[in-house]
């Protein structure tokens, strides 16, 4: 595991004292160190009660993966609900709204 966690750019923790305000950023490596030491199986950090969050950042074949292993919860079954429904915007009218009002 790599001990130290990433770390925001440092050209904004270097002007934090000039500006009098800490500005705020994602470290650039964060996801990939979060994704290798957390959630990666056999990670140094893995838990398998986090494996939920792998569904929110790994792709389409991971997704199943996990869903094969760990089944479906609630959130999951409800997406596969709405997946098999007919969408509330047809293709005709899709240029003309985004369909956010349409669901209530």
């Amino acid at each position: 595991m790599d001990q130290i966690r990433p770390f925001p750019p440092q050209d904004l923790l270097d002007k934090a004292e000039e500006d009098e305000a800490i500005r705020l950023a994602p470290a650039p490596d964060l996801m990939n160190w979060v994704i290798t030491n957390f959630l990666t199986v056999g990670g140094p950090l893995h838990n398998p009660d986090h494996d939920h969050i792998a569904e929110l950042l790994h792709d389409n074949e991971e997704f199943v993966g996990v869903i094969k292993r760990w089944g479906a919860d609630e959130s999951v079954k409800r997406l596969i609900e709405v997946a098999k429904q007919a969408p509330f915007v047809s293709d005709v009218n899709i240029s003309k709204c985004c369909g956010t009002c349409l669901i209530s």
